[in-house]
């Protein structure tokens, strides 16, 4: 899967207003999406779903919001009450959003493209045509 995401990497090469994602550790990262940041919020959200609409499985990352504004982070939900981490923590936390700036807009601007471990060739090409037509149409 890594090969995998090398490849659609090095096929789409660089594209004006698309920021591949950078990774640490390539040799430790598990390949199984591709991750670029697009200009603004607007932009990813359309990009996103133009690749829905060519057939490449896509999305942004935790629905183009940091985790911690997730509604289940919000309303303190868990599986278990019992397991709970709040229930556990020493002092009161409070999730909002402006309480990581970076992260929102990174989120807001990402644009995730899975990587399945049964691509071929010529599904990766595909991945990297549609990123391309894409990219054409809307940046």
């Amino acid at each position: 899967m890594r090969a995998a995401k090398r490849k659609v990497l090095e096929s789409v090469g660089q594209r004006s207003g698309l920021l591949p994602r950078t990774v640490p550790d390539p040799d430790g990262d598990g390949g199984s999406s591709v991750i670029w940041f697009g200009p603004d919020a607007g932009t990813a959200a359309r990009f996103v779903a133009a690749l829905q609409a060519e057939g490449i499985p896509s999305a942004q990352l935790y629905d183009g919001a940091p985790v911690y504004l997730n509604r289940a982070y919000l309303e303190r939900r868990t599986v278990s009450p019992n397991r709970s981490p709040w229930a556990r923590h020493p002092v009161e936390v409070t999730y909002r959003a402006g309480l990581c700036p970076v992260a929102e807009d990174l989120a807001a601007r990402s644009i995730a493209v899975a990587i399945g471990p049964d691509y071929t060739g010529s599904d990766l090409e595909d991945v990297a045509a549609a990123v391309h037509k894409v990219a054409d149409a809307l940046l």
